[in-house]
């Protein structure tokens, strides 16, 4: 991880050492307590292994229980379901669409906030 005042960045290793994803807190908000959340696995060759849902867990839990955000937001393609369900399955929720001025389909902004990350781990 590497940290500043404003972002915190993970990067996903290969075993061979290669860096092959990422996730990032970014554009905080200080009003909202929140930041901008965003991951990419950066080849298909790693999609399907589970890695993305991993690696969204641990930075959740790093900007709910050790950063202490409140909330999260993020902005997703409409035409990306397998994005799409992964956050739904972290507890993200719709909150807003908009038109996608650069091509087809429409951007999707999801929401999750720190009391609902705890209650879902909770359980």
């Amino acid at each position: 991880c590497c940290q500043s005042s404003s972002r915190a960045d993970f990067l996903l290793l290969a075993p061979d050492g290669r860096v092959v994803g990422e996730s990032v807190l970014n554009e905080y908000n200080p009003q909202e307590n929140g930041c901008n959340f965003r991951i990419c696995i950066f080849s298909s060759e790693f999609w399907g292994k589970g890695l993305g849902t991993e690696m969204i867990r641990y930075t959740l839990e790093y900007g709910f229980a050790h950063w202490g955000l409140d909330r999260l937001t993020l902005e997703v393609f409409s035409f990306n379901p397998r994005a799409q369900r992964a956050y739904l399955r972290a507890g993200f929720r719709v909150i807003a669409t908009f038109p996608n001025e650069e091509g087809e389909g429409e951007i999707l902004v999801m929401e999750l906030c720190r009391h609902e990350w705890k209650q879902r781990n909770a359980r």
